[in-house]
């Protein structure tokens, strides 16, 4: 079951109903879908390849394994290789919607998906 929902991010100057926010959120389920179904990798065929990587990632890597966050090295490697792929077609997916929307985020909308997404930032220290 799928759960969808709007959220209208703008700056106050009709930017959200401009970019379509409702089709944004059905694509947004979409690709969050996509992004869950992407950890199951039964059923896929496999090829082996040789790799040329920096010894301090693969040392990084190779402790993850250890630690039980993937059950093999090549699992690991799988699993970061998918989750780059899936992060390019993001960036391919965000591109073609804000071209057919408006085009590029102003700040304002910037600031405002920031602050949705990450919450307020910590203010800093008055110095006296």
């Amino acid at each position: 079951m799928t759960e969808r929902s709007t959220i209208a991010i703008g700056s106050g100057d009709g930017a959200a109903s401009r970019r379509g926010a409702s089709s944004w959120s059905t694509i947004l389920t979409a690709v969050l879908a996509r992004l869950y179904k992407a950890g199951s990798m039964i059923g896929m065929t496999t090829a082996k390849i040789a790799v040329t990587i920096p010894e301090q990632v693969l040392r990084q890597a190779r402790g993850a394994v250890r630690r039980g966050q993937a059950r093999s090295l090549s699992a690991y490697v799988s699993a970061a290789l998918a989750q780059k792929t899936m992060l390019d077609d993001l960036d391919a997916l965000l591109t073609e919607m804000l071209a057919q929307t408006g085009g590029p985020l102003t700040k304002a909308e910037e600031r405002a998906a920031d602050l949705a997404l990450d919450g307020p930032r910590p203010r800093r220290p008055v110095r006296r």
